[in-house]
């Protein structure tokens, strides 16, 4: 299973590569790897064999992520 998220920036309706590395930065250091496509998407494949438990625990922590950066981003 592989999927990308696209992450627009909505005052201009863009890819945001910005906002994307900064979120890739943020999960790495929360021990989530994602693979940065430096062109305003994440991909995410997770090992076909993942409990589902991890997987629900790796989404949270990309929810995690995603709303400190867009606090920081508003302070």
């Amino acid at each position: 299973m592989a999927k990308a998220v696209f992450i627009v920036d909505p005052d201009n309706g863009e890819l945001d590569v910005s906002l994307v590395n900064r979120l890739v930065q943020r999960l790495f250091q929360k021990g989530v790897y994602s693979i940065q496509t430096n062109a305003g998407t994440i991909k995410l494949g997770p090992p076909i064999t993942i409990p589902e438990e991890a997987l629900e625990e790796a989404m949270l922590v990309h929810e995690e992520a995603m709303v400190e950066i867009l606090d920081e981003r508003i302070a």
